[in-house]
Order: C-alpha cells, then sequence, then structure tokens
C-alpha cells in the first residue's frame, strides 16, 4: 500500500485488489437489489468509454460537489 503524510495524518490508499473488491460488492449489491446486470454492464462500458476518452475522471462524478 502507498501511504502519503500531510497535516500529521496518514492517508492510506487502497490497493489495486481492495478496489476491485470494493467495485464486485458495489455490483453484486446492485444486482441483489433488482438492476439488471446487462444495466450494470451497459453503465460500466459507457463510463469507462468517457473516462478513456477524457483522459480521466470528471469532478463532476465526485460526491463532495
Amino acid at each position: 500500500m502507498e501511504t502519503s503524510n500531510s497535516d500529521s495524518s496518514i492517508h492510506t490508499e487502497p490497493t489495486i485488489d481492495e478496489t476491485a473488491q470494493a467495485l464486485e460488492q458495489f455490483l453484486a449489491t446492485r444486482a441483489q437489489t433488482g438492476v439488471s446486470e446487462l444495466v450494470l454492464v451497459g453503465l460500466l462500458r459507457e463510463y469507462a468509454d468517457e473516462i478513456e476518452t477524457l483522459g480521466y475522471i470528471p469532478r463532476s462524478w465526485r460526491d463532495d460537489r
């Protein structure tokens, strides 16, 4: 894991494996609540295409806007 020190606090970045597990859990939870797997796959593809085109994740997608 990578760590960075800012303002005397330690921030630990999630690993790729942890991020993959979180995404898997998110998708499984949505599927269990009735969201179609095809809808989830379609959304993932659309977002991946947009990120690939832009080269970054837009700030407008953040929760803290």
